[in-house]
């Protein structure tokens, strides 16, 4: 899974906190919903979607599963429903590792105030 950051990192890697603050984690709760935030603003590009952070003039470039797991993102999915999504799209996959992708992926959205917080509807 990448996110075309343009660092080479996947999107489990890097400097994202975890959303929940538990500790020594690197990634979601499981439980956690999430929607795009409204200060979000996104642009296809091909296949890939640029996603902004108005606030803060983030700016990311998201291809691949990124862009499918971001496409995703409704306020109704919990990180763990968006894990057993891409696990149905990509059979074979090692699930401890999606697991650990995803949650930490959305972690660090939510750390750049890209998606934030949801009530399950």
């Amino acid at each position: 899974m990448t996110d075309g950051e343009g660092t080479g990192r996947g999107p489990g890697e890097g400097r994202a906190a975890p959303p929940d603050g538990g500790p020594g984690g690197s990634g979601a709760d499981g439980r956690l919903v999430v929607r795009v935030s409204p200060r979000a603003a996104v642009a296809r590009d091909g296949d890939a979607l640029v996603v902004a952070q108005l606030d803060r003039s983030t700016l990311r470039r998201l291809e691949g599963t990124a862009a499918e797991l971001w496409a995703r993102l409704d306020g109704v999915a919990a990180v763990d429903d968006l894990v057993d999504a891409s696990l149905r799209d990509h059979p074979g996959a090692d699930p401890a590792a999606v697991r650990e992708q995803v949650s930490a992926f959305v972690a660090q959205l939510v750390a750049e105030g890209l998606v934030e917080r949801a009530e399950r509807a």
